[in-house]
């Protein structure tokens, strides 16, 4: 306790004991003893006052407590990198751990922390994807620890809300950090469309990483098969910077197309191969189709409700945005963004589009385009307000520009399973809506109502005609939702997700989107998701077998709505089997996936906790304070 808060105290119990003294001399009765009374009552009220102040008071030290102090060890998978001794960063950090250890206890950090006996540290590998120590600490400093040794290296992502948890934690930290090993050159980026054409270049963007000075320059190699399809010569990246390049690969299609795995490897030369290796899959085809989305009169819809459907089926996604002076936009990320494409390129896509998305359209849209609306197997269209004269089995009527709200009320249709449980009191308004009539099969996902009262009315018309499937919005202004963000960017997600989905059910490209991964290539350490857009899940199997050869995986999950997660599956390539369980009786799908050797945790900047100032002053004040308690907890 400093000294300006010694001063309040003597200052506050100076008052107390005139007040005592006053009470006793002038409204109580006058009788022996009176003297010994009022000391008490002040002596009572004196240490009131001061754990109301907490001073820290001195403890003995006890060093067999000392010697029970746990010790906090780094569980990340960057400990799996090379350290300074040719060992890697674990055997050096087990070999401290366990020195100071003695009789006490081995706590592994990194996701949560999690006690270990001494004699099973070796047979477990880190594995953790991230280095938070903040949970460890907090949670020696709850079981009664007043020391604890933490060995690491150095990688801790949670520095800063330890240096403002320290002082309370009252713990003494003991701080063991292993060397850094040789220099190390990593493959940290890597991404590319999701989709290409059999014969034609595909951009794939990489990005290289150095942790040290390392050689002038390396080669990144792109294999398919085995067969190299791509290399690229580039200079090596300075120690915190990143080096980027494209390649361009020349994928071969499969029969029929189908997603292909494109394997990246930097020829890094250091010993530590588990990050100079990454997956991606892309489809390619001869002629791709998948999802087309057009854009008559673009605004912020196409660039958020073109990735949703794209996660939600698993096609290919292409989107053309119409410009002021009628040519065509390539909408999405990467070097085309922004490309003019020529009309008959467009017209070519919409034509074979599996699921054609057409949005703002009006009464005057090409002929072209109304033919295709005409003969789409699978279409979603969200016209503009008051559009009119559109082949679309909805009749559509006036829009209202009042504030529409999404109801939480979800009408039974087959997408319901999906949409039960959203949370829409955050859900911003539509600019408008329109009433429309459509057949007697139509059915709507989801209502809404004006401004929050009145008779609820369809924001989605949906139905089957002829064997066709088709969806049309009737509302504007969805992006909000995505905009926003959290429960309403939620809300966004699952709507479309459920109707894309529905829409391409049984379509030809069914065999991709009845069940699939949720990502095809994951990082190390994270699960394997899995989806089927048939209905809500109950639960799911899968079998994978290592391509490589090995005994296959068989691992069962109980689905999470549309989602079945499965952890703990090593490094590796693997063709997956897949059956799920719903509503209306099990699917199934089969296809390939990859759990990636790299992490992200290969890639983080060493950043000791000591050279952030906050935090080392913090640990500081946690040393000289480690010999010392609040008074309260006496």
């Amino acid at each position: 306790m400093s000294a300006a808060s010694w001063i309040a105290w003597v200052v506050a119990a100076a008052v107390a004991l005139l007040v005592v003294l006053f009470v006793y001399r002038r409204r109580e009765p006058a009788g022996r003893g009176r003297t010994l009374l009022a000391v008490l009552r002040w002596a009572a009220v004196a240490l009131l006052l001061l754990l109301l102040f907490d001073p820290r008071i001195r403890q003995p030290v006890d060093r067999a407590a000392a010697r029970r102090a746990p010790v906090l060890l780094d569980g990340s998978l960057s400990m799996l990198m090379p350290g300074a001794s040719g060992n890697t960063r674990w055997d050096d950090a087990r070999a401290q751990a366990g020195k100071r250890a003695g009789s006490g206890g081995i706590v592994l950090f990194g996701d949560m922390p999690r006690t270990v006996p001494l004699d099973s540290i070796a047979a477990l590998p880190p594995s953790s994807t991230s280095s938070r120590l903040l949970p460890a600490l907090q949670a020696a400093a709850e079981s009664g620890a007043r020391t604890v040794t933490v060995v690491t290296d150095g990688d801790i992502e949670d520095a800063d809300a330890i240096a403002r948890w320290l002082p309370r934690l009252s713990v003494r930290v003991d701080w063991v950090t292993t060397a850094a090993g040789p220099a190390n050159l990593a493959l940290v980026e890597m991404s590319s469309p999701s989709w290409a054409e059999a014969g034609k270049p595909l951009a794939v963007e990489i990005g290289i990483q150095a942790t040290a000075e390392t050689r002038d320059s390396t080669r990144v190699v792109l294999r398919q098969d085995g067969r190299v399809i791509g290399i690229h010569a580039l200079l090596a990246p300075t120690p915190g910077r990143l080096a980027t390049a494209v390649v361009n690969a020349q994928p071969i299609a499969p029969p029929g197309g189908g997603f292909v795995r494109i394997e990246a490897t930097v020829e890094s030369g250091d010993s530590f191969v588990d990050d100079d290796v990454r997956n991606m899959y892309v489809y390619v085809s001869d002629d791709p189709a998948g999802i087309v989305l057009v854009s008559l009169s673009p605004d912020w819809e196409p660039r958020f409700l073109l990735p949703v459907l794209e996660r939600a089926v698993g096609l290919p996604a292409r989107g053309y945005l119409r410009g002021t002076d009628g040519m065509w936009l390539r909408l999405g990320g990467g070097l085309d963004a922004g490309t003019r494409i020529p009309d008959a390129v467009v017209q070519r896509a919409v034509q074979r589009a599996d699921l054609l998305v057409v949005h703002n359209p009006s009464s005057d849209i090409p002929t072209w385009l109304r033919t295709a609306l005409t003969a789409a197997d699978r279409m979603l269209v969200l016209p503009q307000p008051g559009a009119d004269g559109l082949p679309i089995p909805v009749d559509l009527g006036s829009a209202s520009d009042d504030d529409w709200f999404i109801s939480a009320d979800v009408p039974a249709s087959p997408v319901a399973p999906l949409l039960t449980g959203l949370v829409v009191d955050d859900v911003p308004p539509l600019e408008s809506a329109m009433i429309a009539a459509g057949p007697p099969s139509a059915w709507a996902p989801v209502s809404v109502t004006r401004g929050r009262r009145g008779r609820p009315s369809p924001l989605v018309l949906a139905g089957e005609t002829d064997g066709r499937r088709w969806a049309v919005g009737l509302g504007s202004g969805y992006w909000r939702w995505a905009f926003r963000g959290g429960p309403a960017g939620d809300v966004y997600n699952r709507l479309w997700g459920s109707i894309g989905g529905w829409l391409a059910r049984d379509s030809r490209g069914a065999d991709i989107a009845a069940i699939r991964p949720v990502e095809r290539a994951v990082f190390r350490g994270q699960p394997l998701r899995f989806t089927a857009r048939t209905g809500a899940l109950d639960s799911m199997r899968i079998r994978l077998q290592p391509a490589s050869g090995g005994a296959p995986i068989d691992r069962k999950a109980t689905a999470d709505a549309d989602t079945a997660a499965f952890a703990g599956i090593p490094p590796g390539t693997y063709r997956y089997e897949a059956t799920a369980h719903v509503a209306n009786g099990d699917v199934t799908g089969a296809g390939e996936v990859t759990v990636e050797t790299y992490s992200p945790e290969f890639a983080r900047a060493r950043a000791l906790l000591t050279d952030n100032p906050s935090a080392a002053t913090a640990l500081q004040d946690a040393m000289r304070d480690g010999d010392t308690k609040p008074l309260h907890t006496s």
